[in-house]
């Protein structure tokens, strides 16, 4: 593994916090800038990979959002939030089914999580209008003569 000293875990958790204080005044783009000089510092942290995430998607950088937590869930794959991150940015991408498995991945870890369990509705719902869309689309094109 990679061995982080302790100053830059400290300093990078000085990041994070400042981060933070940005986060909550909805200022994205500089919160982003501390989560990006944090993960520098330490990049075994999934705390600045979701952080980050939650950042690009109020940026709508929402393919950056899904790296990025997909990261975080690389490294704490048993964690609720990682897996939450990814759903919200694969809906954001419209990639309902994927947000889907998702969301149930992240219920798994965290089975009373009312957020989640809504955006697994949400998600599943999605997917089944588009499919049925699909499924209309592709008759439409048949000739009724044939």
């Amino acid at each position: 593994g990679l061995s982080i000293s302790d100053d830059d875990t400290q300093q990078s958790l000085e990041l994070k916090r400042q981060g933070n204080e940005y986060f909550e005044k909805k200022e994205w783009q500089a919160a982003f800038d501390f989560y990006t000089k944090a993960i520098a510092l330490n990049p075994t942290d999934a705390s600045f990979y979701s952080n980050r995430s939650a950042c690009c998607m109020e940026l709508e950088l929402y393919q950056e959002a899904l790296k990025d937590a997909v990261v975080a869930r690389y490294i704490r794959p048993d964690w609720s939030k990682a897996c939450y991150r990814m759903a919200v940015a694969r809906m954001a991408l419209g990639r309902y089914e994927d947000a889907a498995v998702s969301a149930f991945e992240a219920l798994n870890c965290d089975e009373d999580n009312e957020e989640i369990k809504q955006l697994l509705r949400e998600a599943v719902k999605k997917g089944q209008i588009e499919y049925h869309a699909q499924q209309n689309a592709t008759n439409q094109n048949k000739d009724p003569s044939s």
